[in-house]
C-alpha cells in the first residue's frame, strides 16, 4: 500500500473528545531515567509498578529475575493486602501498554487511558462483523489495536476488533484467510488513518464507516463518511437535499444526485429484504455493503472527479456546521488534529 508522508490539513473525529484522564499515581512512573536506567528499562519498571498497583500479575514471560517489569512489580506490590477492584478495560490498558513497550512503539499515556478504552468498546467487530466475546484465545476475542502502528498508540488511531481481524491487520498474509468483503473493510480501516494524496484517497474509497473515535485523515474519505451517514436517522431526505445545494457547480450537483440516488436505492433494497436492518447496527452494515457495490463505486468516482481536496473539506465543514451529518462527528483544528501522533506523515509541523 503506497502512501504519501504529507500532513493532512484537516481531521474529522467521530465522537472524539480527546479525553485527558490521568491515572491515579501515574506521576511516579515518569521516565526519569535516574540510577543509570535506560528509557527502555525505566518504562518497563513503570509498567511493572502499574501492574502491582492494580493488584495484577504480569505474564510469566516478564517475571524472570532482573526483568524490568518484574523489578517494578516487586518494588510496588504489597503482599497480603486485598486486591483493589479491577476492570477489563484496566487489564486491557496494561496489556496494550506492555505490547507497545516490547515493540518499541509510541504510547501516549496522556491520551490512552482505561477510560478511553472503555469508550472504544463495540458489540461487533467492524471487519468480520462477528459478535465480540471476552474469552481469551477465541477468534472473536475483543482486542484493541493501533490501526497504523507508525503513528503510535494514541487517541484517534485505536479501534476494537476481533483477534482474527487484529492478526490480519498485523500480518497481511493472514488477510487472505478473510472473505473478500471483510478484507476490503480491513484495508479501509487502515486507510482511515493513513495520510494520502487526494488522488490516492479517491482511488481507494472506504468500504466501512469509521469505528467510534477513529479519526479520518483524508478529505475525500471525510466526505464519503458524511455522505454515507446522511441516510441514517429520520429526515435524511431533507439533509440530502440541503447538502446537494452546497455542491460547487452544476457538474458536482449532478454527480452528487446520481451518487446519492444509487446509494439510497441500495439502502432501500437491503431494508426490504428478509433481514431488514431496522436497528442501527444492521443499517450501518447495509450502508457499508452499498459502498462495495459496483454501481455505487462508479457514481462515487464520478463525484470526486468534480472535487479537489479543498472542495471536499469545505463541504464537510459546512455539513457539520449545519448539523447535516448528525452529532457523532466533530471537526478538529489543524493544531489538535495529530496531537501526540508520531512517525512520518503525522506531524502538523512538516
Amino acid at each position: 500500500m503506497t502512501t504519501t508522508p504529507a500532513a493532512p490539513t484537516s481531521q474529522l473525529a467521530l465522537g472524539l473528545d480527546l479525553a485527558r484522564q490521568a491515572i491515579r499515581g501515574e506521576g511516579s512512573d515518569a521516565l526519569a531515567c535516574d540510577d543509570g536506567l535506560s528509557t527502555f528499562e525505566a518504562e518497563g519498571q513503570a509498567i511493572g509498578r502499574a501492574y502491582a498497583r492494580a493488584g495484577l500479575m504480569p505474564a510469566p514471560d516478564h517475571l524472570h529475575p532482573g526483568h524490568p517489569v518484574r523489578v517494578g512489580w516487586e518494588s510496588a506490590r504489597a503482599p497480603g493486602q486485598p486486591r483493589p477492584p479491577s476492570s477489563p478495560h484496566l487489564e486491557r490498558w496494561l496489556a496494550l501498554r506492555l505490547h507497545a513497550w516490547l515493540r518499541g512503539l509510541h504510547f501516549d499515556r496522556g491520551q490512552v487511558t482505561p477510560g478511553l478504552l472503555a469508550r472504544l468498546a463495540v458489540s461487533h467487530c467492524p471487519v468480520t462483523r462477528e459478535p465480540l466475546v471476552g474469552g481469551a484465545g477465541a477468534a472473536a476475542e475483543a482486542v484493541v489495536v493501533a490501526l497504523n502502528e507508525r503513528a503510535g498508540y494514541v487517541s484517534g488511531n485505536l479501534a476494537m476488533v476481533s483477534r482474527r481481524a487484529a492478526q490480519a491487520l498485523a500480518d497481511p498474509t493472514q488477510a487472505a484467510l478473510l472473505e473478500e468483503p471483510a478484507a476490503l473493510r480491513l484495508w479501509s480501516l487502515r486507510h482511515l488513518v493513513t495520510p494520502m494524496t487526494h488522488a490516492q484517497a479517491c482511488a481507494q474509497p472506504l468500504r466501512l464507516l469509521p469505528p467510534v473515535r477513529v479519526r479520518v485523515l483524508n478529505p475525500a474519505h471525510e466526505l464519503q463518511v458524511v455522505l454515507g451517514t446522511l441516510s441514517l436517522g429520520p429526515g435524511y431526505a431533507r439533509r440530502m437535499s440541503e447538502l446537494g445545494a452546497l455542491m460547487p457547480g452544476a457538474g458536482a450537483r449532478r454527480a452528487y444526485a446520481l451518487f446519492m440516488s444509487t446509494l439510497l436505492a441500495r439502502r432501500l433494497e437491503a431494508a426490504t429484504g428478509p433481514a431488514a436492518p431496522r436497528e442501527s447496527q444492521r443499517l450501518r452494515q447495509a450502508l457499508e455493503d452499498a459502498f462495495q457495490h459496483p454501481a455505487v463505486l462508479r457514481r462515487w468516482e464520478a463525484l470526486v472527479a468534480e472535487l479537489d481536496a479543498a472542495a471536499c473539506q469545505r463541504l464537510v465543514r459546512r455539513a457539520l456546521s449545519r448539523g447535516l451529518a448528525g452529532t457523532r462527528m466533530r471537526w478538529l483544528a489543524d493544531e489538535h488534529a495529530l496531537e501526540g501522533w508520531e512517525g512520518p506523515g503525522y506531524s502538523t509541523q512538516s
